[in-house]
């Protein structure tokens, strides 16, 4: 077992001097790999069955339970040894009503235990019901606004992603123990797994965290570092506060023996600090690899305005979990991104951009999470387009469109109703193509004014929003009807197919009159703006036009001999040329929807030979059911599948929202049904 080496202070690591290494670290680091991977692992799901869940874990209540939380006050002791967490959230509370509900719902996943409840200085009266604690008013003519749970416990792997505080070793495996970690991972609804908290994204609260570990370790969380000091022998008590709103899936804490140090940026606004937590044995990699921030914040300021919170830090910390995660004020980077080669920038460049989209502006509602993860993919986009020119804005979003989509996102799933919520590539490239193509619609200048707006507005920074305000601002900006050209995208799978031709005649002058005309052949046409070369002898005009209809036509008085017309040369618009492959599979219907008791028929088409499978997937994205159907062979005849109502193991499945997905070919094609008994 390698031994733990004591840190010095965290607040002494934290206002040191720089390390003047870095330089000599960049120096000594392999060039970096031109191109990155068409997808990256963004999450992490369990290997195994036996890790997931044994609860059903429902989403928590979206409705506003009659409270609002102003701010958390979290006192917690973490014990890396026995796994376990104690002490006590405080929550401070407004009404909406003007005076409390008779019973205050707090979400808490129930293996922990609940040691007290005190309501407006009294012993409050608990009753646990799943994961919400129903706590009863106290009596009296009115309560307060202050209510502390005392509570401790071995906090379980929640959700889809079997996440929430996870205790493990910084080493590949519990047999190279390298030294113990904690960490969070809270998204979409898991912050309730580690404490008591309203677990929604619609209500943020600023955060306090005093966080007691032992003193080996260094804790770090959100905001600024107010405190750090010895607590009792063997143990250290670090204190961080931000005075931001923050959503509960944007908190974080992490535990390990980091080696920490400092920067500063500077930004319009004055110098940032930047702070950096990594496990020491990949000190140089990161060193490496995360060199650029400064230059990032400088290119996310100028594209969506001033860093949001800028009266704190930008903290990048190492944590063992296959993704990245833009916890506020405090990013977190999985140790497989740290390689020392910059192979993972765009996913820095990711996170740091969600701080403008997701953290400033955050979703009203799990369903907008499109809006998180679609703007800062396309982020990645524009980063590459100022590092490389336009070859890197058209080689990014041909990667993450047809080239990881040959049947441009046909089949898999409604944007603004995804199945699952996470984890689902869906939003994040398809949404991503969808603010490209307004882009090209809008024109640059009136998109980048978009892009502020919808950051900067005091009506949506630091709250949330919705899908239906992002038409709205788009509509505010842009010169054509923003929901007419958005929501074939937003609301439907459904792909435009152009076709095109042209036609030239001589001029008097010596020029060419040429007529274009373009036809969509699907069944709805979409509003679309469409960039065309109109190629000459003399020269090439590029110019857009607008096809609002089945079929249109405009004509062009040119100069010199006509060569020939380019559609969309340079890729703005998610549109098939040509008939698109036919995926392996494709479900077509569900029937009856909702489904009864005896569950609902399901048929689906197969044009490759092959294995098939059924899955059901519930509203959280846990999986609960799976069917393997053997190998069926690729015919035009549809396939019908009975589902029984059931769990695949003959268990009848609660009421509720789920989507059945037929895989076959490395694909899947999805439904959502509604089960109701």
């Amino acid at each position: 077992m390698v031994p733990l080496h004591r840190p010095p202070s965290l607040l002494s690591a934290l206002l040191g001097a720089a390390f003047a290494a870095a330089a000599g670290a960049a120096a000594a680091a392999p060039e970096p790999a031109p191109e990155p991977p068409p997808d990256a692992a963004y999450w992490e799901r369990p290997r195994s069955p036996e890790l997931w869940p044994a609860n059903d874990e429902p989403p928590p209540r979206d409705d506003d339970r009659g409270y609002d939380v102003l701010h958390y006050d979290l006192d917690l002791r973490l014990d890396p040894i026995g796994r376990t967490v104690a002490g006590s959230v405080v929550m401070t509370l407004a009404f909406p009503a003007g005076h409390p509900p008779d019973t205050l719902v707090v979400d808490l996943d129930e293996p922990l235990v609940v040691d007290e409840v005190v309501w407006d200085l009294q012993n409050a009266t608990l009753v646990r019901v799943g994961e919400e604690l129903r706590i009863a008013a106290p009596p009296g003519p009115a309560a307060g606004a202050v209510v502390r749970i005392g509570y401790h416990g071995e906090p379980q792997r929640h959700g889809a992603f079997a996440a929430g505080m996870l205790f493990r070793v910084q080493g590949d495996s519990p047999q190279v123990p390298i030294g113990p970690t904690i960490l969070t991972m809270s998204e979409p609804w898991s912050a309730h797994a580690w404490w008591p908290c309203k677990d929604h994204p619609a209500d943020k609260a600023t955060v306090r965290l005093a966080l007691t570990v032992p003193d080996t370790l260094t804790a770090v969380a959100n905001g600024l570092l107010t405190a750090d000091e010895p607590a009792e022998p063997g143990w250290r008590r670090t204190v961080w506060e931000t005075g931001y709103p923050t959503a509960t899936y944007l908190v974080a804490v992490h535990v390990a023996d980091y080696v920490s140090w400092q920067e500063s940026c500077e930004l319009a606004g004055g110098p940032l600090p930047l702070t950096f937590h990594v496990f020491p044995r990949h000190e140089a990699a990161a060193r490496y690899d995360l060199a650029p921030t400064c230059d990032m914040l400088r290119f996310l300021e100028d594209l969506a305005g001033p860093y949001p919170f800028a009266d704190e830090r930008y903290g990048q910390v190492e944590f063992k979990w296959g993704g990245a995660m833009e916890h506020q004020t405090c990013t977190s980077l999985g140790s497989a991104l740290l390689r020392g080669d910059g192979h993972f920038r765009f996913l820095i460049l990711h996170e740091m951009a969600h701080h403008w989209f997701g953290d400033l502006v955050t979703p009203s509602a799990w369903r907008d999470i499109w809006l998180n993860e679609g703007f800062a993919t396309y982020c990645e986009a524009l980063w590459m387009e100022d590092e490389e020119g336009p070859a890197g804005l058209r080689r990014r979003m041909q990667t993450i469109g047809p080239g990881r989509h040959p049947s441009l996102f046909e089949g898999e799933g409604i944007l603004t109703d995804p199945e699952p919520v996470l984890p689902n590539v869906l939003i994040y490239h398809k949404g991503a193509w969808v603010l490209h193509m307004l882009r090209g619609a809008m024109g640059d200048a009136a998109f980048r004014g978009f892009l502020r707006d919808w950051a900067g507005s005091p009506q949506r920074a630091y709250g949330h929003a919705t899908t239906a305000d992002f038409v709205r601002v788009v509509g505010e900006h842009a010169s054509f009807d923003a929901a007419a050209f958005l929501e074939p995208w937003l609301d439907t799978d459904t792909v435009p197919y152009l076709s095109w031709s042209s036609s030239a005649v001589p001029t008097s002058a010596g020029g060419t009159r040429v007529t274009v005309a373009l036809r969509q052949l699907q069944r709805t046409p979409f509003h679309l703006a469409v960039p065309l070369r109109l190629l000459t002898s003399r020269a090439a005009q590029d110019t857009t036009v607008w096809l609002r209809a089945s079929q249109q036509s405009w004509t062009f008085d040119l100069p010199g001999e006509w060569k020939g017309l380019e559609v969309d040369p340079d890729g703005w618009v998610l549109a098939a040329r040509r008939p698109l492959p036919d995926p392996p599979v494709r479900l077509l219907n569900v029937h009856p929807d909702p489904a009864g008791p005896e569950g609902a028929t399901i048929s689906f088409r197969v044009s490759q030979s092959g294995p098939v499978a059924v899955e059901l997937v519930d509203a959280t994205g846990r999986r609960r059911g799976r069917w393997d159907l053997g190998t069926l062979a690729a015919r035009d005849e549809p396939y019908p599948w009975r589902w029984r109502g059931d769990d695949g193991e003959g268990r009848p499945a609660a009421s509720g929202i789920y989507w059945l997905s037929v895989n076959a070919g490395g694909r899947r094609s999805v439904a959502k049904v509604a089960l109701v008994r």
